[in-house]
């Protein structure tokens, strides 16, 4: 498990004071009090008991369902023998989102501020697949796909993006014969449609695309959060700028429906995934093999290990 940021919930699947939520093997609950929504330990300090499951809220502690231990929340106090620790946890357009130590932001949160003034954000839907998280993510660095699943009418040529924060970006050009639903009725003719493409991984199992073109400047927030089994579940948001203070509704509805149907052409691929194959990357895979550098860096492998020590070789023969 990596120490940056999650996606840990749709403020909808807070369906009540507690809920218990899961990363990887670790345990969590999500606590909604008045002062607003955080991630903590659920592992109750006297007997290992899930505070998640049958826990009771009473002001800043927990009441253990197994012994009644009256467990402090976010205590940092060492002298707190009953305290489970507390995260860093942001809600921005009912997403909730969570990091797990003091490093590795990567500028998220600064970007999430930075959103809330610009974009208004709206869970698009969730999906869950047997399918590892960052696999998920590399899609949005991987340039053939998009022509090989997605039908894109012209590789987008993916190329770095100079970082600011130490996020993982690419940059590129989706060419499509006509106008896709999310570039509006607007978007004129049926020529050629151009749109600027541009993706950030701020952890392994998240990614913010930017998509801008004649209609305006969209965004898809992709989150993939581990399970116990290999698995994930896929969150996608989806945000839209706020056009003379209005929300352009009909936009957000057909970005959300394309949205859906690029993640349904995904999973078939995905789900089938041969393991424990070799890869080689050769011509054309350099922002996914950033990718599982990336990933390296917080301490985790990416599906299908590091890129060979051949690639430039690789990329000259393939």
């Amino acid at each position: 498990m990596h120490s940056g940021w999650y996606q840990i919930a749709f403020t909808s699947e807070l369906v009540d004071e507690i809920t218990p939520v899961s990363i990887e093997d670790r345990c969590f609950m999500i606590v909604r009090r008045e002062d607003g929504v955080r991630l903590f330990d659920a592992a109750c300090p006297h007997r290992g008991a899930h505070l998640g499951h049958g826990g009771e809220l009473d002001g800043g502690v927990v009441v253990c369902p197994f012994h009644g231990r009256r467990v402090a929340l976010g205590e940092e106090d060492p002298a707190k023998r009953w305290a489970v620790r507390g995260y860093e946890t942001v809600v921005i357009g009912a997403n909730v989102f969570a990091r797990l130590s003091a490093d590795n932001d990567r500028g998220f949160g600064g970007v999430l501020d930075t959103l809330r003034e610009s974009h208004f954000i709206m869970p698009a839907f969730r999906l869950d697949a047997d399918v590892p998280a960052t696999l998920v993510i590399e899609n949005a660095f991987d340039t053939d796909h998009f022509v090989a699943v997605h039908g894109v009418g012209a590789s987008p040529a993916l190329a770095p993006l100079a970082s600011e924060w130490g996020e993982l970006g690419v940059r590129g050009r989706f060419v499509t014969s006509m106008a896709n639903r999310w570039q509006d009725a607007r978007a004129e003719g049926r020529g050629k449609i151009e749109t600027e493409f541009r993706a950030r991984a701020f952890s392994p199992t998240l990614v913010m695309s930017e998509l801008r073109h004649a209609a305006g400047h969209d965004i898809v927030i992709t989150s993939a959060t581990p399970g116990k089994n290999g698995n994930c579940a896929i969150r996608v948001s989806i945000g839209v700028a706020l056009e003379e203070g209005e929300i352009p509704m009909g936009r957000m509805r057909a970005l959300t429906d394309d949205s859906r149907t690029a993640f349904e052409q995904d999973m078939p691929v995905w789900e089938n995934m041969v393991p424990d194959v070799p890869i080689r990357f050769g011509k054309g895979d350099d922002t996914v093999a950033a990718f599982h550098r990336f990933c390296a860096g917080f301490g985790i492998q990416a599906y299908g290990g590091m890129p060979d020590d051949d690639l430039e070789r690789n990329q000259s023969t393939s």
